[in-house]
């Protein structure tokens, strides 16, 4: 599953927040959440995306993604394997 809150904007620009905002939104995310990976990705015009890996997306993910900044986090569900890799 793979899940952003908005890929594009109406100008057909890409989304994405300042800098500061995706450190900010970063550090919002709570450390009990089951993370594979996070960090983030500069985009076109120095824009940056928040990039989430998450084992599962959670109903807490979710309401939590639906209140960022639209097009700041693209948030991605790992699927693992028996033996503990991605697969």
């Amino acid at each position: 599953m793979t899940s952003t809150t908005e890929g594009e904007r109406m100008d057909g620009s890409m989304a994405g927040v300042t800098p500061e905002q995706a450190a900010a939104i970063l550090d919002s995310v709570p450390e009990d959440w089951p993370l594979v990976a996070a960090g983030e990705a500069q985009v076109a015009d120095g824009r940056h995306v928040v990039l989430l890996e998450v084992e599962e997306a959670t109903p807490e993910i979710r309401a939590w993604l639906a209140q960022q900044p639209p097009g700041a986090v693209h948030l991605t569900a790992v699927v693992r394997g028996a033996a503990g890799g991605t697969a």
